[in-house]
């Protein structure tokens, strides 16, 4: 199954709009703004931006959960990394 990049997503209560843009500050390739509910996504290669929308949906996860690890980026990217390859069947 090959991951889509949607317009919006929905998780939790909240939906989250996509936008992918040409420049991100501080070098990311990939932001969440909770307050705005905007994921930006940097142009990349599709590969490249689809692992980096699923970071970003986690982040969004764990913060609907309340989770204490959300800014925890080694949890965010060992996670990451597991659950692309069982999306993108890798």
């Amino acid at each position: 199954m090959r991951i889509d990049i949607p317009k919006k997503i929905k998780i939790g209560r909240k939906t989250y709009t996509v936008e992918v843009v040409n420049v991100l500050p501080r070098c990311h390739n990939g932001e969440i703004e909770y307050v705005d509910k905007t994921i930006k996504l940097l142009r990349a290669g599709k590969k490249e931006m689809r692992e980096v929308f699923i970071h970003e949906v986690i982040h969004a996860i764990l913060q609907d959960m309340r989770r204490h690890d959300l800014n925890n980026e080694a949890f965010v990217k060992a996670f990451c990394k597991r659950l692309y390859q069982v999306l993108e069947g890798v």
